[in-house]
């Protein structure tokens, strides 16, 4: 009886270690990538937590209007010229091969938005910028409620191709996306204060202290600077 006993409480230890390895390669596998960047004055690429479904893996409620349609901007035959894209010529070594490897690992699931997301910043770094303009629209595509592929394409157009209409209009994307993501209203602002723009900038922050009263203390302070 004893011996019995035994054997099931180290099959019980087992199937817990196994258990906890488990999760533990899930979390490695989902996580972003961490990728060196370049300093910019307030141009930092995004790469915010993936709420878009929860723990069932059902979608989670949307905060704004978005239909299937926005989520299936694009089709998936889309996909392949995005991944198959040329690497320009001189670019990093390293940082090609990491493209490499986001590509493969993509190419296994188009729905892995940290990838998509990781593939554009790598994409900027090499300046492709259309390359990593292309991931990122991919990225807003099949997460249409997360501001970060989009805050990550006004940022692209606001301080590397230096298109301050496109970037305004991802930027106002990217909290349309998520009204109460302080982060995206901060960075529209910094977009406007950096391009002179301080009544725009006032008003982007009054805009999102409004959305969320308790949970905008950055914005706060960051009004409070401009006055």
């Amino acid at each position: 009886m004893n011996m019995k006993k035994t054997i099931l409480y180290i099959l019980g230890i087992v199937i817990l270690l196994s258990g906890v390895g488990y999760l533990v390669w899930r979390q490695f596998q989902e996580r972003p990538l961490d990728v060196p960047r370049e300093g910019l004055s307030h141009g930092e690429t995004a790469v915010l937590p993936d709420k878009v479904v929860d723990k069932k893996g059902t979608a989670a409620k949307p905060e704004n209007t978005n239909t299937l349609a926005d989520i299936l901007a694009k089709p998936l035959s889309d996909v392949e010229p995005i991944l198959s894209r040329a690497i320009p010529a001189g670019a990093d070594v390293n940082m090609a091969s990491e493209i490499k490897k986001l590509v493969e690992l993509i190419r296994g699931n188009y729905d892995f938005r940290d990838g998509w997301i990781n593939l554009g910043i790598y994409r900027e770094q090499i300046k492709d910028y259309e390359g990593a303009a292309e991931a990122w629209e991919y990225a807003s595509a099949i997460r249409p409620f997360d501001p970060a592929p989009l805050i990550n394409l006004g940022n692209l157009y606001g301080y590397y191709v230096h298109d301050n209409k496109k970037a305004e209009e991802y930027f106002l994307k990217a909290i349309e996306a998520k009204p109460k993501e302080a982060y995206a209203y901060y960075r529209a602002h910094e977009f406007y204060a950096d391009i002179s723009e301080t009544a725009k900038a006032k008003a982007v922050l009054e805009r999102g202290i409004a959305a969320d009263p308790v949970g905008s203390g950055d914005l706060k302070a960051a009004l409070s600077a401009l006055k």
